[in-house]
């Protein structure tokens, strides 16, 4: 993964909620969403494709974005009290 310091950070506005991402230019041929476990929202795109369409994109996958966001938010408040509480049993969630 390339570091985020050569990336562009953006924010846009879906449904009065902000959501942050980082823009990578490279040679690809479709938009690219990634989100990381730890919530960061990445993406990918041609340097030929306006940065209008690629906010567009980003709020047009809104809901899922947010959805995805907050799961990986509750799994990494939770690992390191599930890690605490199931040791002993090797027992997982």
């Amino acid at each position: 993964m390339t570091s985020i310091e050569h990336m562009e950070k953006r924010i846009v506005t879906f449904e009065g909620k902000e959501i942050t991402y980082y823009l990578e230019r490279k040679d690809v041929k479709n938009l690219n969403l990634r989100i990381r476990r730890e919530g960061v929202v990445y993406v990918s795109a041609a340097s030929l494709v306006p940065v209008s369409e690629i906010d567009y994109f980003i709020c047009k996958k809104g809901h899922f974005i947010l959805l995805l966001m907050s799961i990986h938010c509750y799994k990494n408040l939770m690992t390191p009290v599930s890690r605490l509480l199931f040791s002993k049993n090797n027992t997982r969630l």
